[in-house]
C-alpha cells in the first residue's frame, strides 16, 4: 500500500492484520508522533467518572507494537485512534464519517469471530432490564382529573411523533408520585408494555449534581442489552443508538426531576408509540413537542382523603374540622400532609388538636423568623428578593441575579450583591461568575459615584485575579482601590490593600516592592490596634525578608507575630507563623528547630481540625486578606489548596456600623472605616483570607 492510499480495515481477517491497518493509517496520516496523537485524542471519562486521556501514548505503543498478543484493542480506543489520525496533517478522506464506520464494522466483524479474546470481545451476556419503573404507593390519593388527562394524551398519541408530557409544579406538590402512579396505571391497562425506562436526573437535588446526559444514556443502553464495548463515546452517537434500540417497541420513559432542554433533548425518543413523562420544577413549555401539565396543591377534599387514609379515619371522627385545618396548615402539599399524618399515626396519645397546635406553632415561628429577616433588609434588597422569588428552581444564577438588579434600577444592590458573595465565589471556585459580577458591580458603583463601593469591588477583583495568577490585573485593581481608600481616609482599607499588593509582588518574586508595601501596612495596623492583622502582616513581611536573604530580620518579625498571636489566643494564625519559622530554620540548616516548629504546626492543625498543617511541608504561607470582615466574634475557618477562607460568625455584642473588620484569626479585630453603602446602611461584612504555599527554593 502506498503512503497516499488510505488503508481499508475491512481487508483485515485477524487481529494482527487489524493492528497492521492501524499502523498503516498512522503512516497515511503523515506518521504523527504518539504524543501528537495523544493530544489530538483529548480526554474521556473513566468508568468511575474521572477525566482521563483518551489515547495515552503508552497504550498506543503497547497496541501498535503487538504487545497485546492476539487480542483486538478496545473499540472505544480504536474510535479515538482513527479520529485522531484523520485529524493529523495528511490527505483528507472523502467521507470521514463513513470511513470511521468502516473501522467500527471491521472491528465488530473480527470481535464476533473471537470467542476466546476476553478483552476485545468477551462472551457477551446481555444485561437486559426492560421494566424499570419505581414502586407505586398504595396510599396515592386524588388527582383524578390529571390522571384522566394523562391517559387521554397517551391513548390519542401524537401522530408521527412520541407523546411527551411535562408534569410541572413546585417542590413537594407530588409530581413524581403522579407520574409513577400514572405510568403503572397505563402498564396495567395494556399500554406501553414492551419497555419502561426510568432515570432521576437530579435537576434540583442539593445532595447531587444534575445527572450527566451521557451517563444516563450509557445506563439506558446497558439496560437495553448493548454491551459496554459497543456504547459510543460521543453523546450524539449514544443518543442515535438509544433511539434505534427503542424503535418498534411500545415504550414508556420516565425522566424525573429534569433541569432543562439541554439535559433532556438527547433522552427523547423519535418515533411514535412512545410515551415520555417528565417531571420538573421549571416550565418546559418552550420545548417543541412537549405538552405541559401543571400540578397545583391538593384540593381540600383530596388533602383530607390523603390525611385520613394515612392517619386513620377514626382519629378525626370526633373532630372533622381538624382534618381541614391540618391540610390548610400543610399548604395542601402532599409531602407535608403525608409527614403530618405519619407523625399523628405514630403517636397514639396525640389528638388531632395536638398535631394542629404543633403545626400552627411551627408555622408561626417560621413565618415570624422569615418576616424579621426580610424586614431588616433595605428596600432595594427586598425588591430584588421578591424578583428572585419568580425563579422556579432552588438555585439562582448569580450573574443573572446581578443583571436582574441592574435591569430594575437597583445599582446599589448590583455592587453590594457580589461584595457579600465574595466568600461564596472563593469557596466554590466560581472564577468566571466572580469576575463577571464584580465587573458589573464596579460599573454600577462608578455610575453612583460610590467611591467606597468601587474600592471594595476593586479589592475583590484583585483577590480573584491574584488567585488566577493574573498579577498585572490584580495589581491594577489594588492600586486603584488604594487610591480610593486614601481619598476616603479609610486607613483600614489602605492597610489591607497594601498587604494584598505585597502578596502579589511576592508571587511575582518582586521582593523589594513587596517589603515596600508590607511596612506601611504594618504601621497602619499598629495605629489601628488591629493585633491579628498586625501579626498577619508581620508574618508576610518576615517571609519576604527571608526570601531576600535577611534571616535575622525575618526571624525577628516572625517571633513578634507569634507573640502577638499567642497574646490574643489566635491559634488559627499561630500555625501559619510556626510554619514560616520552620521554613526559615530549615533554610538555615537548623533542622532541629525546623522539625520542632513543623511538629507544633502539625499538632495545632490537628487540634483545629484543619488539614493544611497536617500535610507534608509545602512551603511558607503568605496570608492575603479581603478588605471586609465580620464582627469581632467571627469564627471558623476552611483550609483549601492555596487559600484560607473564614466564614463570618454570628454577631455578638454591639457593632459599630462604621467599622470594617478583617483578619486571619479566630478572634477578629476590627478598625474604623468611613465607608457606608449608598443606602446609608452598613455594607454586608465578610472576610476572605488567602494564603499560598510555593515550593521552598
Amino acid at each position: 500500500m502506498s503512503a497516499a492510499e488510505v488503508p481499508d480495515p475491512a481487508t483485515a481477517s485477524t487481529p494482527a492484520e487489524f493492528r497492521d491497518r492501524m499502523k498503516q493509517l498512522r503512516l497515511w496520516a503523515g506518521r504523527p508522533s504518539l504524543r501528537q496523537l495523544e493530544q489530538l485524542g483529548g480526554t474521556t471519562h473513566s468508568a468511575g467518572g474521572h477525566r482521563i486521556k483518551a489515547l495515552p501514548a503508552s497504550t498506543m505503543s503497547y497496541v501498535l507494537n503487538g504487545k497485546s498478543g492476539g487480542r483486538l484493542p478496545r473499540l472505544r480506543f480504536v474510535e479515538h485512534y482513527v479520529t485522531s489520525c484523520l485529524a493529523a496533517p495528511g490527505q483528507p478522506v472523502a467521507d470521514e464519517d463513513r470511513y470511521r464506520r468502516r473501522w467500527i464494522d471491521a472491528w465488530r466483524q473480527l470481535a464476533g469471530q473471537e470467542h476466546a479474546a476476553s478483552d476485545a470481545a468477551p462472551t457477551v451476556v446481555e444485561t437486559v432490564a426492560h421494566h424499570q419503573l419505581p414502586m407505586d404507593i398504595v396510599e396515592f390519593t386524588g388527582r383524578a382529573a390529571e390522571l384522566a388527562r394523562l391517559r387521554a394524551m397517551a391513548e390519542a398519541g401524537a401522530g408521527n411523533a412520541p407523546t411527551i408530557v411535562a408534569v410541572e409544579g413546585m417542590a413537594g406538590v407530588g409530581k413524581t408520585r403522579l407520574a409513577v402512579h400514572a405510568a403503572h396505571q397505563m402498564i396495567h391497562g395494556g399500554l406501553f408494555g414492551d419497555l419502561q425506562l426510568w432515570a432521576d436526573l437530579h435537576g434540583f437535588d442539593p445532595a447531587h449534581p444534575a445527572a450527566d446526559t451521557g451517563s444516563v444514556l450509557d445506563r439506558f443502553l446497558r439496560l437495553l442489552g448493548v454491551p459496554a464495548q459497543h456504547i459510543p463515546a460521543d453523546l450524539d452517537a449514544r443518543a442515535a443508538l438509544y433511539r434505534d434500540r427503542l424503535a418498534g417497541r411500545r415504550a414508556l420513559v420516565l425522566l424525573d426531576n429534569a433541569v432543562g432542554e439541554e439535559q433532556l433533548r438527547p433522552l427523547l425518543p423519535a418515533s411514535p408509540d412512545r410515551l415520555v413523562l417528565i417531571t420538573s420544577r421549571r416550565s418546559l413549555a418552550g420545548m417543541a413537542g412537549i405538552e405541559p401539565l401543571h400540578l397545583d396543591r391538593l384540593s381540600t377534599e383530596d388533602g383530607i382523603a390523603l390525611l385520613t387514609r394515612l392517619a386513620g379515619c377514626e382519629r378525626f371522627r370526633d373532630d372533622p374540622e381538624s382534618a381541614a385545618r391540618t391540610v390548610a396548615l400543610c399548604g395542601g402539599l402532599p409531602i407535608a400532609i403525608c409527614l403530618a399524618a405519619r407523625r399523628l399515626r405514630s403517636r397514639a396519645a396525640w389528638t388531632p388538636a395536638d398535631l394542629i397546635a404543633r403545626l400552627d406553632r411551627h408555622s408561626q415561628q417560621v413565618h415570624a423568623s422569615f418576616a424579621l429577616s426580610y424586614e431588616d433588609l433595605d428596600a432595594g434588597t427586598r425588591r430584588l428578593f421578591r424578583l428572585l422569588a419568580l425563579h422556579p428552581g432552588t438555585d439562582v444564577n448569580l450573574v443573572g441575579a446581578t443583571r436582574l438588579a441592574g435591569q430594575h434600577d437597583l445599582p446599589a444592590v448590583v455592587w453590594q450583591l457580589p461584595a457579600v458573595l465574595l466568600q461564596y465565589f472563593y469557596l466554590r471556585s466560581r472564577w468566571d461568575d466572580w469576575i463577571t459580577t464584580h465587573n458589573l458591580g464596579l460599573t454600577a458603583a462608578r455610575g453612583l459615584d460610590d467611591q467606597c463601593g468601587q474600592a471594595k469591588i476593586l479589592n475583590g477583583l484583585g483577590v480573584a485575579y491574584s488567585d488566577r495568577r493574573q498579577f498585572a490585573e490584580a495589581i491594577d485593581c489594588y492600586e486603584e482601590a488604594l487610591r480610593l481608600f486614601t481619598g476616603l481616609h479609610d486607613l483600614h482599607g489602605q492597610a489591607w490593600t497594601r498587604n494584598n499588593l505585597g502578596v502579589a509582588h511576592v508571587d511575582l518574586d518582586q521582593l523589594p516592592e513587596a517589603v515596600e508595601k508590607f511596612r506601611p501596612a504594618l504601621a497602619a495596623f499598629r495605629e489601628l490596634q488591629d493585633q491579628p492583622a498586625e501579626a498577619l502582616c508581620l508574618n508576610n513581611l518576615g517571609d519576604a525578608l527571608r526570601r531576600q536573604g535577611h534571616p535575622a530580620q525575618a526571624i525577628e518579625h516572625l517571633r513578634d507575630a507569634l507573640a502577638l498571636q499567642r497574646r490574643t489566643n489566635d491559634r488559627a494564625g499561630q500555625r501559619f507563623t510556626l510554619h514560616s519559622l520552620a521554613d526559615l530554620h530549615r533554610a538555615e540548616r537548623d533542622y532541629e528547630r525546623a522539625v520542632r516548629y513543623y511538629r507544633q504546626t502539625h499538632a495545632l492543625s490537628q487540634e483545629l481540625g484543619d488539614q493544611w498543617g497536617c500535610r507534608t511541608r509545602t512551603g511558607p504561607p503568605r496570608l492575603h486578606i479581603g478588605h471586609d470582615g465580620p464582627d469581632r466574634t467571627g469564627t471558623g475557618m476552611l483550609a483549601r489548596g492555596r487559600r484560607r477562607v473564614r466564614r463570618p460568625g454570628p454577631p455578638g455584642g454591639r457593632r459599630d456600623p462604621h467599622a470594617t473588620h478583617a483578619g486571619p484569626s479566630n478572634g477578629v479585630a476590627g478598625g474604623r472605616s468611613g465607608c457606608r453603602v449608598a443606602s446609608g446602611r452598613p455594607s454586608p461584612q465578610l472576610t476572605v483570607s488567602t494564603w499560598s504555599t510555593p515550593p521552598v527554593r
